[in-house]
């Protein structure tokens, strides 16, 4: 296929380097027999490893099999590198990185949630925390020999070792913090947090200082040995303090608002790093200049925080860094250790270095393509944005202000993963910061779906998603434009309330009204002229797809085979493919009058209607299928392989193929026949071979 255009810039100047790897969950530095290396784990649950890599060439030294988990450190003891293993069905392990020697832990009798080392009379210790309340020290010179500290009932999900008042002291966090001193046991006094604790971090240059990240995505500094009192300035509850302003791409955020309406100041209390659901693990990193930095990783970025001036330090990190997990390594150096992409990778993030291209600030989870010429994106942090679709520049946006945080619970949102919370509203012209295309609008919560449609001479753009943490969204939001007055140009939200239980996850456009479904059973018919829902199908089971073609729909029913529906009668209609149909299939579109496209699992499937032929596409493919879609003549399907293939659908034969840097989040077909394809935060338009 022949790229016309991609959002995309050149690599990130801070990826120093990258490996491939295993699907690896955890990374840590270390020294090897006089090598700079880095110890890898998998996850547990799968193919149990650790490895260890030449820091420099990436080549693989040693593979210790039957040993991983996502809890690592490393440490000397008697001169000799060993690094500690727990994963989530195994006790603690020892592992000498010399000679892959695995040693068990007998005094470690419950599975870890977190590990740390402790410096105990010149020898390396071992500390534990898990679920069921307990801390324990282990000496690694004799592991037999061990201590306990008790807290209670708390669930401990991670553990630190730090310093208060020239003693070492073990930090244990779970609902709350919990911190003994590690000479004599006795408790001492911890500061509070907002929430219960996923993961902790210190730095080496403040021995006394612990980051907290929340299981909400909080990230908060708690330093050890204060009285737990957080100083504060009032403010009134809509205001915001503004960061200074970072360059291009840089996140621009503002200070936190508590809920009395007080705004925490940096150094103690909840820091103004973005919120991500999805937020897993925390380093702490000092950089060349001295600066203290922390590294926030999640499902799709790492994001980097300087804690003294509590702003961002630069854009995220985002490339290999999908659930990745992040340990410091020099100075200024961060290591990340991706169990999506399968690489390890050391990054520089000190420098004053920029990437470029100009992306989403977000995963691209859902994509359309309006009807004057727009390609309308809808990201992971809920903002859906305007792009070019002659060339990707970004859109015109809103006109005037659009979304604000008042409407219907929404929170702004910046760079980043999952639910991006905290941050300035959008104004003026609607783009986004850095230039990271314009926005429409957003949604509290990730974008599930998008379509764009003509109404009456107006375009209409209609959105679903918005859950987070819980709390459902039955919105379906809604930014209407005039291109007799301005071009893709849109105004404020004017969402519907769908009535499902919980978010909107299908749109299906159908005249001047749309059908809906979203996590419960029914399918409701929705006026776009009056903004009422009309109509309303029940059914027996989740309705996981509709695709209307004519008068006639093709609805999929998690676990039933699709029916196909005439929507003037209201009737179903039998079909030669009805009973071929396999269960828990979903309909994902049309192509010509008569054929349906469904998937399940790894299969993409194409049913005659007419004749009940079924034609399998890629059918020696087993990777996952991440994106679909559907045209007259020819079906994108893409998979977590990277490729993204191009089949005819009356022969099932590939016409062309690519392989993306990553894998495709979604994808549509514009009107001439070209395919827009979202490659993580980036747009790409493909044509295929022979097309000028």
């Amino acid at each position: 296929m022949l790229t016309r255009w991609t959002t995309a810039g050149d690599d990130d100047p801070r990826l120093l380097r990258t490996f491939r790897t295993a699907s690896t969950v955890a990374v840590a530095a270390a020294t090897v027999d006089g090598v700079r290396v880095w110890v890898t784990t998998t996850d547990s649950s799968v193919d149990d490893v650790l490895q260890i890599w030449h820091s420099g060439t990436g080549e693989l030294l040693r593979v210790v099999p039957d040993v991983g988990g996502d809890s690592l450190v490393v440490t000397s003891l008697a001169g000799r590198p060993v690094a500690v293993v727990c994963g989530w069905s195994d006790t603690p392990r020892m592992v000498d990185l010399s000679t892959g020697t695995v040693s068990p832990l007998p005094a470690a009798k419950e599975i870890a949630q977190g590990l740390a080392i402790a410096g105990v009379e010149g020898a390396p210790a071992l500390v534990t925390a898990d679920l069921g309340g307990k801390v324990r020290l282990i000496d690694l010179t004799d592991p037999s020999s061990v201590r306990e500290f008790d807290a209670g009932a708390d669930r401990l999900n991670a553990v630190a070792v730090l310093e208060c008042r020239g003693r070492l002291a073990v930090v244990a966090a779970g609902d709350s913090l919990h911190a003994w001193d590690l000479a004599t046991g006795d408790p001492l006094p911890a500061p509070p947090i907002s929430g219960r604790a996923r993961a902790v971090a210190t730095w080496p240059d403040a021995p006394d200082l612990l980051a907290v990240l929340g299981m909400d995505g909080t990230v908060e500094l708690a330093p050890l040995g204060t009285d737990g009192t957080v100083e504060s300035a009032p403010l009134d509850m809509h205001d915001t303090v503004e960061s200074a302003p970072l360059d291009m791409h840089d996140t621009v955020e503002s200070a936190p608002l508590d809920m009395d309406g007080t705004v925490e100041i940096a150094g103690r209390g909840v820091l103004g790093v973005p919120r991500s659901s999805s937020a897993t693990h925390l380093a702490g990193v000092v950089t060349t200049d001295g600066r203290r930095l922390l590294a926030v990783a999640d499902a799709e970025a790492v994001v980097l925080w300087d804690v003294e001036a509590n702003r961002a330090a630069g854009p995220p990190l985002v490339g290999p860094t999908g659930w990745a997990g992040i340990c410091a390594g020099g100075p200024g150096e961060l290591i990340t250790a991706s169990a999506e992409d399968c690489a390890v990778s050391l990054w520089s993030v000190g420098a004053a270095l920029r990437p470029t291209g100009h992306g989403a600030t977000s995963t691209i989870t859902a994509l359309a393509l309006s009807p004057d010429g727009w390609v309308i994106a809808g990201g992971s942090d809920g903002t859906v944005t305007t792009w070019s679709v002659t060339d990707g520049s970004p859109g015109p946006g809103i006109s005037g202000r659009g979304s604000t945080p008042s409407e219907h619970g929404s929170t702004p949102s910046r760079h980043g993963p999952a639910i991006r919370e905290h941050g300035p509203t959008l104004g003026g012209h609607g783009t986004t910061p850095g230039g990271h295309g314009s926005a429409v609008g957003r949604l509290r919560g990730p974008v599930r779906v998008i379509v764009a449609v003509g109404v009456g001479g107006r375009i209409e753009v209609l959105a679903g998603g918005g859950d987070v943490n819980g709390s459902p969204d039955d919105l379906l939001y809604r930014w209407v434009a005039d291109p007799a007055i301005a071009a893709g140009r849109f105004g404020a939200d004017r969402a519907i309330p769908a009535e499902h239980s919980g978010e909107v996850r299908v749109i299906a456009p159908y005249g001047t009204s749309v059908f809906t479904a979203g996590c419960d059973q029914t399918i409701a018919r929705i006026d776009l002229v009056t903004g009422s829902r009309i109509e309303v199908f029940p059914g027996d089971h989740h309705a996981s797809g509709v695709a209307i073609r004519g008068d006639r729909a093709a609805v999929s029913r998690f676990p039933s085979p699709f029916q196909l529906w005439d929507l003037i009668t209201g009737k179903p209609i039998p079909t030669a493919a009805t009973d071929s149909a396999a269960f828990g299939e979903r309909v994902v579109g049309w192509c010509g009058d008569d054929r349906v496209v469904v998937a399940l699992d790894e299969a993409t499937r194409v049913r005659d209607l007419t004749t009940g032929e079924t034609i399998r596409l890629d059918e020696d493919n087993d990777a996952r299928i991440t994106a679909i879609a559907c045209a007259d003549r020819s079906v994108a399907v893409a998979r977590d392989d990277c490729s993204l293939s191009l089949f005819d659908p009356d022969s099932g034969l590939v016409t062309d193929a690519i392989e993306l840097p990553y894998p495709a989040t979604a994808c549509a077909w514009t009107p001439d026949g070209d395919l827009i394809v979202a490659c993580r935060r980036d747009l790409i338009r493909l044509s295929a071979a022979g097309r000028s």
